[in-house]
């Protein structure tokens, strides 16, 4: 009996049996060879020899994994060439876009014979207050038939940006940025826009809106002519409008030298009191467009 035998019952736990295999002369390829009938003849013992024949089909048949009959092995259908070629699509994303409409200012004036003098002014780099309010009047006229009452914002930057492309005689030179400063300046930090188109956009707003209105003031007692005569008079301005509009957007941002605060509060005084009336703003709204009425001692 060689090694290979001893070594194996050893590690089986049969050292009972190892005489018994070195007196029959069992080496290891006789050991690979033995059937059921000689095993029994080896261990006649029922116990040890069971324990033996399932170690020894373990160690001469190797372990194969069982496969089951109903179980069929599927094949990989490959992918068609089309699939194979077909692009693959980004989903799309929905994006708005916003347009930036371009004005003809001499296409718009030249519809109307007050728009073809106002534009022979203009050719001539000249406009007189009259014909400045009339443009407005014309420029305003068109920018609601197309964009209704209340054109955004950058609508309004763009119909002002054209004007002084247009006609560079009419450009602000005391706004650096935009230029249009005296036609359109959009709000900012809770102020309103202003400018010259801001302020007939909202005056004809006004207008539109006044009938809605009209049947609350029918509820109000009558007063005395001579009352209504004393409310609803207001002087003449002693300045152009553009001048006044001028001195307003200063007084919104400079506070010194006091002397030219109380010279231009002065000389406002008649066109802010209708605008207080025509706009019927609320506190806060009169503190944003004239801020110097509220500044101790500037009004008596």
């Amino acid at each position: 009996m060689d090694d290979f035998v001893c070594d194996t019952l050893t590690q089986w736990q049969l050292t009972d049996v190892i005489d018994r295999f070195k007196d029959e002369g069992i080496d290891e390829e006789s050991f690979l060879l033995l059937d059921e009938g000689t095993i029994s003849q080896l261990i006649p013992k029922a116990g040890p020899r069971l324990k033996f024949l399932k170690k020894c089909r373990g160690l001469i048949e190797p372990a194969v994994p069982p496969t089951s009959p109903d179980v069929q092995p599927t094949a990989t259908t490959p992918p068609s060439m089309e699939d194979q070629t077909a692009p693959v699509v980004p989903a799309m994303i929905p994006q708005t876009l916003h347009i930036i409409p371009q004005f003809d200012i001499r296409q718009i004036l030249t519809g109307s014979t007050e728009g073809k003098l106002i534009l022979g002014s203009l050719d001539e780099d000249v406009i007189i207050p009259s014909q400045r309010k009339c443009l407005v009047r014309i420029l305003v006229s068109h920018l609601m038939e197309k964009f209704g009452e209340s054109p955004t914002s950058e609508t309004k930057k763009a119909l002002a940006a054209a004007l002084i492309h247009g006609f560079p005689s009419l450009k602000d030179e005391s706004d650096s940025s935009s230029g249009f400063g005296y036609w359109f300046t959009p709000g900012r930090n809770r102020r309103p826009a202003t400018g010259f188109l801001e302020e007939r956009l909202r005056n004809v707003r006004k207008r539109m809106r006044k009938p809605a209105r009209s049947q609350s003031t029918q509820q109000t007692p009558p007063q005395s002519s001579e009352a209504s005569t004393r409310r609803t008079f207001i002087p003449e301005c002693t300045i152009s409008e553009e001048r006044a509009i001028q001195c307003k957007e200063w007084l919104k941002h400079n506070s010194q030298p006091l002397n030219q605060v109380e010279q231009y509060m002065q000389d406002t005084a008649v066109y802010r009191a209708k605008s207080l009336r025509e706009n019927g703003w609320d506190i806060q709204g009169i503190r944003q467009e004239f801020p110097h009425l509220f500044t101790p001692g500037m009004v008596s």
